[in-house]
């Protein structure tokens, strides 16, 4: 059995985008990459579960559950292809998962308290491979999206070039049950398209880097 590439989304906080981009990169993965299986490892926030029972139409991606933090270290030898791990914003809760990943994928929304809360948690990432993906970028924040890309990049943080603009459309999407990838969803909420160009992008850009080239 091929061990399957892992990807831990992992925050030190919550309400950063993290089970939104758990979720979205599920749906992709799945339904263009091969097996993929999304887990809810945020038992006390187990936002992920919640969408996925909210789904009108059935699921690119197959759903589990797990609120033992330790077994998550076991990802590597479920049979799939891909693995998306919604990490517990714990770092100790979270460690089995981030050991077992080939990326900690890290969201991060560009604001000032959120750039302090940020170096918290690269430095609990320690000697793990991971990249930060900027995320919610509202149209008037351009320049401090910019700003902030600079800094962490002066700081040789490794960053994703793709970015995830704010749209009220991806909580549209969970809400309806229709993800921004349908054409149900494309039809009837404004900037679902916008929101599936942008993670269709970061998709893509995951799937150039090393860590996840087999």
């Amino acid at each position: 059995m091929t061990r399957p590439r892992i990807i831990a989304v992992f925050g030190g906080k919550g309400g950063i985008g993290k089970t939104t981009t758990a979720t979205n990169l599920a749906w992709l993965f799945g339904r263009d990459q091969g097996e993929t299986l999304l887990v809810d490892a945020n038992a006390d926030q187990p936002s992920a579960t919640e969408i996925y029972e909210q789904l009108k139409i059935d699921a690119t991606y197959t759903l589990t559950t797990e609120k033992d933090p330790a077994k998550l270290g076991r990802l590597t030898q479920v049979p799939f292809d891909w693995v998306i791990v919604d990490c517990p914003p714990s770092p100790t809760e979270a460690a089995a998962a981030m050991d077992a990943a080939d990326l900690v994928l890290v969201p991060f929304q560009p604001r000032w308290l959120e750039t302090r809360a940020i170096m918290r948690t690269l430095r609990a990432l320690s000697t793990r491979p991971h990249r930060v993906l900027f995320v919610a970028i509202a149209h008037n924040k351009k320049g401090v999206a910019r700003a902030a890309r600079e800094a962490l990049s002066g700081m040789e943080v490794p960053l994703l070039g793709s970015e995830v603009r704010r749209y009220d459309a991806h909580e549209q999407a969970q809400g309806s049950g229709c993800p921004v990838f349908t054409p149900e969803a494309h039809q009837r909420i404004t900037h679902a398209d916008r929101c599936d160009a942008d993670y269709t992008a970061v998709r893509d850009e995951l799937l150039t880097l090393p860590e996840l080239i087999r």
